[in-house]
């Protein structure tokens, strides 16, 4: 059993951070308004330890400063999204296709609305049995869902794939049988997780695949 975190592991997300600004200056939004509201908008959550983005909030709190035509912008935003699977890192597809679909569950942390059409316009999905889109800790979603399938075969080895070392420490405390795999992409946004609580560290997929190919799906 895998589960498989999305931004940075799967998703150019720097990427499309970029060209996600783009579409705010298209609409007269200066750089300088957009990273006051998106950093104003970050609000930790109370059982977590990272901080989740609301795109329809940042929108709102850009209005009360300009004279944007918010419907306009939402409808850009939705239209850009639809171009989501263009920042799926290349070496992905191949990784997902040597594994079986029953095996693999996407885990993402994020707004719901905003992150599923992501994921929904990723081109990916059908690669993944199941896919939760989360602002809970990861750790107490891959338990609730072990407990749930109740997984007959005791010695299945259990992967668990992020770039943020506070899930994976969380995951390793909550679950401890679960082997986490740091993944430090070099266009990714995150370099850094203790020895302590990530068992191995790969900076792509292609070294993924070194550590879990002796799994029989």
């Amino acid at each position: 059993m895998i589960f498989v975190d999305f931004d940075d592991v799967l998703f150019n997300t720097r990427k499309f951070k970029r060209d996600y600004l783009k579409v705010f200056l298209r609409h007269n939004v200066s750089r300088e308004i957009f990273e006051k509201t998106y950093y104003a908008d970050f609000a930790k959550e109370k059982s977590s330890a990272l901080r989740c983005y609301d795109p329809w909030r940042q929108i709102e709190r850009i209005a009360k400063e300009t004279d944007i035509d918010k419907e306009k912008l939402k409808k850009d935003l939705f239209n850009f999204l639809h171009s989501a699977s263009d920042y799926i890192f290349p070496d992905v597809k191949n990784f997902l296709e040597k594994l079986s679909k029953k095996n693999l569950i996407l885990v993402s942390y994020g707004i719901g609305k905003f992150q599923k059409e992501k994921i929904k316009n990723s081109g990916i999905v059908d690669y993944f049995q199941k896919i939760y889109v989360t602002k809970k800790m990861k750790g107490e979603v891959i338990k609730n869902y072990l407990q749930k399938t109740k997984t007959k075969n005791k010695t299945e080895k259990i992967y668990f794939l992020d770039d943020r070392a506070e899930q994976i420490e969380n995951v390793k405390k909550i679950v401890p049988k679960v082997e986490t795999i740091f993944i430090y992409r070099l266009e990714g946004r995150f370099k850094n997780c203790s020895s302590e609580c990530c068992d191995y560290a790969a900076k792509n997929l292609k070294e993924v695949e070194k550590i879990i190919l002796n799994l029989k799906f």
